[in-house]
């Protein structure tokens, strides 16, 4: 993740703000932390443009804290879902809710597949699998 952050300011980027802002804005709370902490260096900004190992260093830690951040945000998003599995809660788009046997009827009365689909108001795709899966299951 460092060199993520390392790039902008080799292309030159006008501030330290600017740069931090550019490639790690998706995780805020990392941002808002770097941009107190680090808000004196804002006077050193070019002694921190050159690449001289230490401002190396200083970005590589400034990456690394991001990174951590954004693992502890997918952990908690994971347990989260994982915790919600468990009290059976139904993660994810709710079923279709449509009626299958007058879907068979219309189709085996003749009506083509977008008459069907049109009449029910779900696409051609769904009628086919409410086709697929009456037969697999008879």
């Amino acid at each position: 993740m460092y060199v993520r952050v390392w790039d902008p300011i080799s292309e030159g980027a006008d501030s330290l703000e600017s740069a931090l802002c550019s490639d790690i804005y998706r995780d805020q709370p990392v941002y808002t932390t770097l941009q107190t902490s680090v808000g004196s260096a804002r006077s050193n900004w070019p002694s921190l443009r050159r690449s001289s190992g230490i401002s190396f260093s200083c970005w590589r830690i400034i990456g690394a804290i991001a990174e951590l951040e954004r693992n502890l945000i997918v952990e908690r998003v994971k347990s989260g879902l994982r915790r919600a599995k468990l009290e059976g809660v139904r993660i994810g788009r709710p079923p279709a809710n449509i009626d299958r046997h007058a879907i068979v009827r219309d189709r085996q009365a003749g009506r083509s597949l977008s008459e069907v689909a049109s009449a029910h108001r779900i696409s051609r795709a769904m009628v086919c699998k409410v086709m697929k899966n009456i037969k697999d299951s008879a």
